[in-house]
Formats: C-alpha cells, sequence, structure tokens
C-alpha cells in the first residue's frame, strides 16, 4: 500500500479561529501544483482529510486532477493534534483493495504519523509537502519527499 501524507497548503492568519483559516493565494497553487504531481504517482483509493478549511480546501484542489470519484472521510483525529497511533491503526485497517491512501492534515501531525508509522527520517514539512510512504508487510519504507515549488 502506498501512503501520501501531505500537510496544508500555505495559509493565512485571519480567521475567528484556527479551525476556520483559509489557503492563501500562494497555499492554493502549492496545493494545485502538489495535485498534478500525485496524479502522476497515483490516483488514491482513499482520501482521509482533517475537518480544518485549510485541509479542506487543500484536498479538494489537489484532486482536481483526479477524473474518477475518490471516497472521502473527514476525521476529526486528523486536525493539528490528533492521534498518530489512531491513524497508524486505522491504516492498518484498510482492506487490500486500498493500494493507495491520501492523508491531508497539519503539523504536528503529519510528522507524528510519519513517526508512528515507523520511518525515522528528518522531513521538513513545509506547506503542501507530501511525503510518499510503502507499506511492505508490517514495515513502512520512505519512498519520496515531495516539496512544492510554488
Amino acid at each position: 500500500m502506498h501512503i501520501f501524507i501531505m500537510r496544508h497548503g500555505e495559509a493565512g492568519f485571519h480567521a475567528f479561529n484556527d479551525k476556520d483559516r483559509p489557503l492563501t493565494a500562494r497555499g492554493e497553487d502549492q496545493a494545485e501544483q502538489q495535485g498534478l504531481w500525485l496524479n502522476e504517482q497515483t490516483v488514491p483509493d482513499l482520501i482521509l482529510v482533517s475537518p480544518y478549511l485549510r485541509a479542506q480546501q487543500t484536498y479538494q484542489l489537489a484532486r482536481q486532477p483526479f477524473k474518477q470519484s475518490i471516497p472521502v472521510e473527514t476525521w476529526d483525529n486528523l486536525t493539528p493534534y490528533g492521534n498518530a497511533a489512531l491513524v497508524a491503526d486505522y491504516l492498518d485497517t484498510l482492506n487490500e483493495n486500498i493500494q493507495s491512501v491520501l492523508i491531508v492534515s497539519h503539523l504536528p501531525l503529519v510528522d507524528d504519523i510519519v513517526t508512528e508509522l515507523g520511518v525515522h527520517h528528518p522531513i521538513s514539512f513545509y506547506p503542501a509537502t507530501i511525503v510518499h510512504l510503502e507499506k511492505q508487510q508490517d514495515t513502512y519504507r520512505l519512498v519520496e519527499v515531495k516539496f512544492p515549488t510554488a
């Protein structure tokens, strides 16, 4: 199984609360660009996304290149301080028909998920960064880190 863990694009700070922070124009460009790259790698069988506005906007823009409909689960555990162990456990329950998953979330959770999956490489999760992991047997390995150029 291939896991693509993406931090949301660059977000502004002008919102009533953290969950309502929208993407900036640059963040929108980053999400679109990363979606084009992701479409060249795979079309996810499942998308897991934080309910926060900037993550929702990121996934909407990143999924535009995909031609087919993809199941999306908005999950409260994917907010910035969600539980990485729950995410890892959920990934372990997915059936063999799921070959590729995109997770769109926030710092520090995206970094915590990578660590929880047993990948111990220093990764700088700049806005819209995607980390591609591959699961083989019960082990995850780092395939690639894709930074946006926008």
